[in-house]
């Protein structure tokens, strides 16, 4: 005689209304995992609303990442882009509070504190603040080193600082065609950086006066386009008490082979 199957005495049935897009999605859903629209939805309560405390910790903290640096890419957005990167930081923090029982999850962002992002390179890692815009995220972990743009008055006109992923080590060895290559990418990634670029004055000596400037005011008042080479921790040409600015900096993983 077959044993008698055991329900599960809390078990409950009901129905429910669905949105077509999310009707599509449990669909799909439903086909990739050839499960019923039961067992489906059992799955992705027991997935993200049941999970252990420390997973729990976790995908909490990379959704607080996550909106807070898609925020900070929104102060340099246009206004059709801002409005795609907020109801973006709206989904993170929504399934912050859905993994954490439906709880609100507040998300403080101090405007005088630089909030700071790890990203994985080559035999390494950088810190950088949240802010910074990267040119060529994609190619981070096949380049040892990183270059930072950064314009004179960024602040007075609003203008974000750039980071390109490279394999050049020092700021010595950016030509004018790397120069030129990477303030290119700033264009494409902030559109506005191309005013930047057309306001760039170069000096113009005094010929009665070779020491002198013609145009030497309004070379100080514009911004002026930098671009310089990121810290490496323990760099012996750095004394031991250096402090990076913004505190971005390179560190490499001692564990393996530079």
């Amino acid at each position: 005689m077959g044993r008698k199957r055991i329900h599960d005495l809390l078990a409950y049935k009901f129905s429910l209304d669905l949105t077509g897009k999310n009707k599509n999605a449990l669909d799909s859903l439903s086909d990739n995992k050839n499960l019923k629209y039961g067992p489906i939805i059992n799955l992705l309560i027991s997935s993200f609303c049941c999970m252990p405390d420390d997973m729990r910790q976790i995908f909490t903290s990379i959704c607080i990442d996550q909106y807070k640096y898609i925020s900070a890419q929104a102060k340099y957005a246009g206004e059709y882009e801002k409005v795609n990167l907020l109801q973006k930081c709206d989904h993170y923090k929504e399934i912050a509070s859905i993994i954490n029982d439906g709880k609100p999850i507040e998300i403080i962002i101090d405007p005088n504190k630089i909030e700071m992002r790890k990203i994985i390179i080559k035999n390494g890692y950088i810190t950088i603040p949240t802010d910074w815009i990267l040119l060529n995220p994609d190619e981070a972990k096949n380049c040892t080193y990183a270059a930072v743009v950064e314009c004179r008055y960024s602040e007075k006109y609003g203008i974000p600082h750039f980071l390109h992923f490279n394999n050049k080590k020092y700021g010595k060895d950016f030509d004018p065609e790397y120069e030129d290559f990477v303030s290119n990418l700033c264009v494409k990634a902030w559109p506005k950086f191309q005013d930047i670029i057309d306001r760039q004055v170069t000096l113009v000596a005094d010929p009665a006066d070779p020491s002198q400037y013609l145009n030497g005011d309004e070379y100080s008042s514009c911004p002026k386009i930098g671009v310089f080479h990121v810290y490496e921790k323990g760099d012996p040409l750095y004394g031991d008490n250096y402090e990076p600015p913004y505190g971005a900096m390179i560190v490499r993983d001692t564990t393996k082979n530079a």
